[in-house]
């Protein structure tokens, strides 16, 4: 990426990114509680089915019925996460190049004024996560942790029999 540290230039950079942080905080605040009431009835659905499923014998209909409603809960949980961790990930790349772009000015440049501190301040800012209700942070370990929960208490209902 060619770059020539430009003092409004980068200030646009740096006027560009901040917009971005906005923009992600409200979106964070304005979705916290509609992804918790999503991942919350998904949750549902998937312990619901399986309990039935492991516990009683189930009809082929009623299996049909019953697999009618536990794929949306599978297929919310992985959309939203996936879709929700891709956020972090663009930041980290954004951080990346502002670091690349600040070691190429910083040994290429005599003068080393508001331009390396504006590249400072975006390295050294927060990645913003999405959450659910400020309980689940949406990153892709997220997945593993909920599926293995969801096992979890699958071998605690088979237990129980």
């Amino acid at each position: 990426m060619e770059f020539a540290a430009i003092p409004k230039d980068v200030m646009k950079l740096r006027n560009n990114y901040n917009n971005i942080e906005k923009m992600l905080y409200i979106l964070k605040d304005a979705l916290s509680a509609p992804l918790f009431v999503i991942l919350l009835i998904s949750f549902c659905e998937l312990y619901v089915g399986l309990s039935t499923i492991l516990y009683k014998r189930v009809s082929t209909f009623f299996l049909v019925q019953l697999g009618c409603s536990v794929l949306p809960g599978i297929v919310i949980m992985l959309i939203v996460t996936l879709f929700n961790a891709k956020i972090p990930e663009c930041m980290m790349r954004v951080k990346t190049t502002v670091a690349f772009l600040r070691d190429k000015y910083e040994f290429s440049s005599v003068s080393k004024g508001k331009e390396m501190t504006v590249f400072n301040r975006i390295i050294k800012k927060d990645i913003v996560y999405l959450s659910a209700g400020g309980i689940v942070d949406f990153k892709k370990s997220f997945l593993v942790s909920s599926f293995g929960a969801l096992f979890s208490y699958g071998v605690l209902i088979i237990s129980f029999k």
